[in-house]
């Protein structure tokens, strides 16, 4: 039989008990330092920024009470769509192809075409252009919405 001070440390209980302390020591260890570390991460604000509203906002805040009101008439099919630049029926340049495709996207059911002669309805989306020199020959103006955004309809012959 040992004697001396090697002896006490080679009983396996108290092997166990130094481990399990360690093990006690380490988690508190780690668990103080996760607590440290999100006590120094900022919280994210709760509210969004307050800067410029992104494209498709802007467009739904531009064409809501133009939506509200093709919904009102029960206008679903396609109706026509006029920019600023005239044209063929084809989009030219970034600015008006983003518009249209973003009146498109924010006036859903409703399906806009470039081809405003074939279609008795029509939206003008104007951001620049005189509404004079914009309505189609045939149509006329049935509500101004403000900001260049104008329910058109074809006259009757």
């Amino acid at each position: 039989m040992e004697t001396g001070p090697a002896k006490w440390w080679r009983r396996d209980s108290v092997r166990r008990a130094c481990g399990g302390a360690g093990l006690v020591a380490l988690a508190g260890l780690s668990g103080w330092n996760v607590v440290d570390t999100v006590g120094r991460v900022p919280v994210p604000p709760l509210v969004a920024s307050v800067g410029e509203p992104d494209a498709v906002v802007a467009m739904e805040r531009r064409l809501g009470r133009l939506r509200f009101t093709l919904e009102r008439r029960g206008l679903r099919g396609p109706i026509g769509y006029v920019g600023d630049r005239p044209g063929t029926g084809v989009l030219d340049g970034p600015q008006t192809v983003a518009d249209f495709f973003q009146a498109q996207f924010v006036l859903v059911p409703v399906v806009l075409d470039l081809s405003v002669e074939r279609r008795e309805w029509a939206v003008a989306n104007l951001r620049a252009a005189s509404p004079l020199t914009r309505v189609p020959a045939g149509f006329a103006v049935v509500e101004d919405f403000g900001g260049g955004v104008f329910l058109l309809r074809k006259a009757a012959p």
